[in-house]
């Protein structure tokens, strides 16, 4: 995604990445630190290593490959943040096409049915693998051995994200065009519950009402069938 030229402006282009990929790592170590500094004044440095371990060891993380072209590509505290004089994450990313429904529509819909039921999708994001050559726009810094004492850290170790990150630009339109995908897919077997799915859900939230439990019961065995063809889980209701 690096390589998409954005607009009129050649500041915000690929280019612009090479250039300046000194000024970003001395920016984005000098973040860490600083972030690194807060979680160890406020004794959260542990959990949020546990975290970016099970990143890993879920294969959602992983360190940057050996023989990658690029030994300072873009790196990020956050998607928005950026040096000064440099584009962010954010901002060189194509956002795509805005696929989420519209909230005001979703909510009246709410008012019609006698019984509620709200679900989401857990970790929906995180459900949807990068390609291989969009890995480095989400590279992130960590450290390299699991953190047991906060006086006694290690190096400072390059990851990269393999899946969706949540909080960059394009991740709504990556997330709505797998589920649109999925419910066309869905459609010949569940041809009603699609329909409601993809008008009803707001990113990976669903909001919807029904008439009867017997209905609430069947739709949430559908959609959750449904969502298990991506390797999506929908968190059980409340009704």
């Amino acid at each position: 995604m690096v390589d998409v030229s954005i607009g009129n402006a050649p500041t915000l282009n690929g280019i612009v990445l090479l250039i300046g990929a000194d000024n970003y790592w001395k920016f984005a170590t000098g973040e860490f630190i600083r972030l690194s500094g807060d979680l160890t004044a406020n004794t959260r440095l542990i959990e949020y290593d546990k975290i970016i371990r099970e990143l890993m060891d879920n294969e959602i993380a992983e360190e940057i490959p050996s023989d990658c072209s690029s030994e300072k590509n873009l790196l990020h505290a956050t998607s928005s943040t950026h040096a000064p004089g440099f584009a962010s994450l954010n901002e060189l990313l194509y956002c795509g096409e805005n696929l989420v429904q519209d909230i005001m529509k979703i909510l009246l819909n709410f008012c019609v049915g006698t019984i509620a039921i709200t679900a989401d999708i857990e970790k929906a994001f995180l459900q949807i693998r990068l390609s291989e050559r969009d890995r480095d726009c989400h590279r992130f810094l960590w450290y390299k051995h699991p953190i047991t004492d906060v006086n006694s850290l290690s190096a400072i170790q390059k990851y990269r994200m393999t899946r969706v990150t949540f909080g960059v630009t394009s991740s709504p339109f990556l997330l709505w065009a797998t589920l649109k995908k999925l419910f066309t897919i869905a459609s010949t077997d569940f041809p009603e519950t699609t329909h409601r799915l993809a008008i009803l859900f707001y990113v990976d939230n669903l909001v919807l009402t029904v008439n009867s439990i017997d209905d609430a019961i069947k739709l949430f065995d559908e959609s959750k069938m449904i969502l298990k063809g991506a390797g999506m889980n929908l968190r059980i209701p409340t009704i």
